[in-house]
């Protein structure tokens, strides 16, 4: 008779994320390499699969002068790496982001391999930091070679009535 055995869920890491679970929108600013900056309301939504395997976030603005943009992005804490491992969908993108990251005190910092975006080939570092109950700083930034520089900022409001949990 076969065993059938189940990797371990990562529920006690991914509770560290509840920060991120609800619906919320706030402002954001998307800074296109050799343009002014660009001033929109994001929208995003993270819930947790029962099964506590994975945070799901789905992102959806409406971006002046570049129209509508999604991404869908995939969270979970990878025993193999001992680090978070984020998969990020997006319309701006052929190929999925694939992002590795850890807590340094209380902001989750993630950081990818390079890969092809619209503005050629980018290597992108994004954090998540808690600024108060139900307020989350997000800041994605781009590798030059001065360094990181700001590609995309926001500051997203979760509402009581709006935090999700489980689906």
């Amino acid at each position: 008779m076969l065993k059938r055995t189940q990797p371990r869920f990562p529920a006690a890491e991914l509770h560290q994320l509840d920060f991120l679970v609800g619906e919320c929108s706030g402002p954001a600013t998307v800074f296109p390499p050799g343009q002014d900056p660009i001033h929109f309301i994001g929208n995003f939504s993270a819930t947790r699969e029962s099964c506590d395997r994975y945070l799901r976030v789905e992102f959806f603005a409406d971006v002046p002068i570049l129209g509508p943009e999604s991404a869908h992005a995939l969270m979970t804490y990878a025993d193999e790496c001992n680090c978070y491992k984020m998969w990020i969908f997006s319309s701006m993108r052929e190929e999925p982001t694939i992002l590795y990251g850890e807590f340094r005190d209380d902001v989750l910092t993630f950081v990818g391999e390079p890969s092809k975006s619209v503005w050629g080939m980018q290597r992108m570092r994004c954090s998540l930091r808690p600024v108060a109950e139900g307020v989350v700083d997000y800041c994605s930034e781009f590798w030059t070679i001065d360094g990181f520089v700001p590609y995309f900022r926001a500051q997203y409001s979760i509402l009581p009535q709006n935090r999700t949990g489980r689906e």
